[in-house]
């Protein structure tokens, strides 16, 4: 049976949130601007981030390649030639996240009910992440 994918707004993030914790929705907004803002702060001095449950966030950096890249000063474009040359392209910084395991578990069960929460207090599921 294939699932509609649906992607979450903050918005969206921020009501759920915020019934799940009891927060109003402005106190959520502030609460995840603030965490938003140091995973961000954390993850620009090159530090690993860890989040229970969730997985780990480490910034990636690539190395400077040399590629075929169109010449100076040209743009490709549909149906046109442009001229290609051998040119560095920069180093690049990326940000990657490793799942935690009890959330890899939860991804890949076959029977898995359709909302099911990693940590949840009321079964005694604590399956802690990394």
């Amino acid at each position: 049976m294939e699932r509609k994918k649906d992607s979450m707004n903050t918005h969206a993030l921020i009501r759920l949130a915020a019934a799940k914790g009891g927060l109003t929705q402005q106190e959520m907004r502030r609460a995840l601007d603030a965490l938003v803002g140091a995973i961000a702060g954390e993850l620009l001095l090159g530090n690993d981030v860890h989040i229970a449950g969730l997985g780990m966030l480490r910034v990636r950096e690539y190395a400077p390649v040399m590629k075929y890249l169109p010449a100076e000063g040209q743009a490709p474009g549909k149906d046109r030639e442009v001229e290609r040359c051998l040119r560095m392209a920069g180093g690049r910084r990326t940000v990657r996240l490793y799942p935690a395991g009890a959330l890899l578990r939860a991804l890949s069960a076959e029977d898995r009910p359709a909302a099911s929460p990693v940590n949840d207090k009321s079964t005694g599921n604590n399956e802690g992440g990394q």
